[in-house]
């Protein structure tokens, strides 16, 4: 991993309710609540976010899958952080999803999302 796999990424997120649970294989997850209360889904274990707390999510599996769930009425508002990689795969454990990225947004060379359950032999429309 070169010095460009760690070039970090922002964006603010504004979640009247929820978002899907996701575990990246290369990118670590930074969040800092801006505004309104919720709760962490880290894993199979829940933790309350309040106002000005980080939360830091590492790569990995389903066991580090995370989601950021709005419990108020209003708007929640966090800061979110990631290390870019030039190639991805993230796992949605809760739709059993799966994504592979190469490249970066804009310039992307291959972005592919399926289902996990979807797979092939290693040698399906191989020709020997």
């Amino acid at each position: 991993m070169g010095a460009r796999d760690n070039r970090p990424v922002s964006r603010l997120w504004q979640r009247p309710h929820l978002t899907r649970s996701t575990a990246t294989m290369a990118r670590r997850r930074y969040s800092l609540a801006i505004e309104r209360e919720g709760k962490l889904r880290f894993g199979d274990q829940r933790y309350p976010i309040r106002k000005h707390d980080v939360i830091a999510c590492p790569p990995g599996g389903p066991e580090v899958a995370h989601q950021i769930i709005n419990t108020g009425k209003t708007t929640m508002r966090y800061l979110a952080l990631s290390t870019l990689s030039e190639v991805d795969a993230c796992e949605y454990p809760d739709s059993r999803k799966v994504s592979i990225v190469t490249g970066q947004r804009a310039d992307s060379r291959l972005r592919k999302i399926f289902r996990a359950e979807n797979t092939v032999d290693y040698y399906d429309r191989e020709q020997f």
